[in-house]
C-alpha cells in the first residue's frame, strides 16, 4: 500500500513541475506579447472613443500609450465607467449613512429600559 501511494506523490510531483513550467513559459509569453504591443503603439496616436483625447508620439508620457490611455479613461468624464463610480461612491455613501442609523436604533434598543409610573395625588374630597 505505501508503495501505491509513494508511486501516486511520484506522479503528482511530476504533474505539478510540468504545470509549473508551462505557467511559467505562459507568463514569459504574455510578458513578450505585451512589450511587443507596447512597441507597435509607441509610433501611434491613441485616443479616447467617449472624448476625443488623444495622445501621441511626441507627448512625453512616463508610460506606454496603453497605460497612458487607462489612466485617462480612470478621470474622463464622458467614459461610462465614470458614471458608474459615481453611482458606487453614491451608493456606498447611502449605505454608510443607514449602518449609521441602523447603529443608533441598535443603541437605543440596548439601552435600558426607564419605565416611569406616574404618580397622582390623591384628590381632596
Amino acid at each position: 500500500m505505501d508503495n501505491l501511494d509513494e508511486m501516486e506523490l511520484k506522479l503528482l510531483r511530476k504533474m505539478n513541475q510540468e504545470k509549473d513550467a508551462e505557467i511559467t513559459s505562459l507568463k514569459e509569453e504574455n510578458e513578450r506579447l505585451v512589450k511587443w504591443v507596447d512597441d507597435l503603439q509607441s509610433g501611434m496616436y491613441i485616443n479616447c472613443v467617449y472624448c476625443g483625447h488623444r495622445y501621441g508620439p511626441k507627448d512625453k508620457v512616463p508610460c506606454t500609450m496603453a497605460d497612458a490611455l487607462k489612466q485617462h479613461i480612470e478621470t474622463c468624464p464622458k467614459h461610462p465607467m465614470s458614471a458608474l463610480k459615481k453611482s458606487l461612491a453614491a451608493a456606498e455613501k447611502r449605505e454608510r449613512e443607514l449602518r449609521e442609523k441602523v447603529e443608533r436604533y441598535e443603541a437605543l434598543l440596548d439601552a435600558p429600559v426607564v419605565w416611569e409610573r406616574e404618580v397622582t395625588k390623591p384628590q381632596p374630597r
